[in-house]
């Protein structure tokens, strides 16, 4: 009985072995994976989520049920993407989570409506900046990765700690 988790972890790892065609497959269906496992936590304990790390979480279960369930149309957007549809994603999950949760969706508490807008419209702008840096500099991973998510998470950083200190 205490080997039934390592068979388990075996034959699952064949079954992927067998499915996965490309490099970048495995580490998007362990991400996926991880991304349910880890949403199915936090949800659970009723943990506040904000709209960055649900955008890439989308972004790596939607990418790893691509690949699971052979979705070519979402496989081929994605490949052409790259790091662009998890940017994308973040920001539609920026703008989802302002309507359905409008007084956390950068992760504080905040109950005054033009702070809200303001934040959101920050972020939002912020994140679309950094998906033209990413579209626009494609093939050069430090303009491509690094500098947009580095705009993104600074920006909502910066919002985080302005507005925490402010009176909720």
């Amino acid at each position: 009985m205490e080997s039934f988790p390592f068979t388990v972890f075996l034959i699952y790892s064949k079954m992927l072995e067998s499915r996965i065609t490309n490099k970048w497959e495995a580490p998007l269906i362990t991400g996926g994976c991880i991304a349910i496992l880890s949403l199915a936590i936090l949800l659970t304990r009723k943990v506040q989520l904000n709209s960055i790390l649900l955008g890439i979480n989308i972004y790596l279960i939607t990418a790893c049920s691509a690949i699971m369930f052979d979705i070519f149309w979402v496989q081929r957007i994605y490949a052409k993407m790259t790091v662009s549809a998890v940017i994308a994603w973040i920001i539609i999950s920026i703008i989802v989570t302002l309507f359905i949760y409008p007084k956390r969706f950068i992760g504080i508490n905040h109950f005054d409506w033009t702070t809200i807008l303001l934040s959101f419209f920050s972020l939002l702008i912020a994140a679309v900046i950094a998906l033209v840096i990413s579209i626009v500099f494609k093939d050069n991973s430090i303009f491509s990765e690094i500098i947009p998510f580095a705009v993104i998470f600074i920006t909502q950083h910066f919002l985080k700690r302005k507005y925490t200190h402010c009176g909720n």
